[in-house]
């Protein structure tokens, strides 16, 4: 057996049948790539009335990337401004390729990570959750649509002051990138 053979394992060749006048051809396979994401003290702000803020936590590069999961492990605090929000109020957080855009975390703003409720009546809590093997499907991120990844997050209550939370610990993306082919 050949180092390449060692390296990607058995040929394809053969996998299926060509059609008239194609040929097919095997290359070697991508292998499953893991990203964490050091979240230090990065502040998201809730402006007075809108009740939903993100922020964004990466970029990725013009390619075609396959995010297959993500693994999130976060501690956050509220600012706890008299109006904004306090101990008891209830947040919920999600991650997605767009932006929050209303208090209803839905669609593309909750695509990678599904809107999940933290416990309101504390201060600090915990943002801890996975999509492995789960629901959203694994994800496709193409040339022509949003690169970045956000955190969003839409509060329970109307506030009546701008405030924050703030997050520290790790989120973990696992992906596919395909390449680029056409740029």
């Amino acid at each position: 057996m050949d180092a390449k053979t060692q390296l990607r394992g058995p040929v394809a060749q053969g996998f299926l049948t060509p059609g008239p006048s194609v040929a097919e051809a095997s290359h070697f396979q991508k292998s499953l790539q893991r990203v964490q994401l050091q979240v230090t003290n990065l502040v998201v702000t809730v402006v007075t009335g809108t009740d939903y803020a993100s922020a964004v936590l990466c970029t990725w590069p013009d390619d075609n990337i396959y995010l297959m999961a993500c693994e999130v492990n976060l501690k956050f605090t509220k600012g706890n401004t008299a109006g904004g929000i306090v101990a008891a109020t209830g947040v919920d957080l999600g991650i997605g390729t767009a932006a929050a855009s209303n208090v209803a975390l839905t669609s593309t703003m909750v695509n990678i990570i599904a809107a999940t409720e933290a416990d309101a009546g504390t201060l600090t809590d915990v943002f801890q959750v996975h999509n492995l093997a789960a629901t959203p499907a694994p994800l496709g991120i193409l040339e022509g649509s949003s690169n970045s990844v956000y955190l969003n997050m839409a509060s329970d209550s109307v506030s009546s002051a701008t405030d924050t939370l703030t997050f520290n610990g790790t989120v973990d993306l696992y992906y596919f990138t395909l390449g680029n082919i056409v740029s």
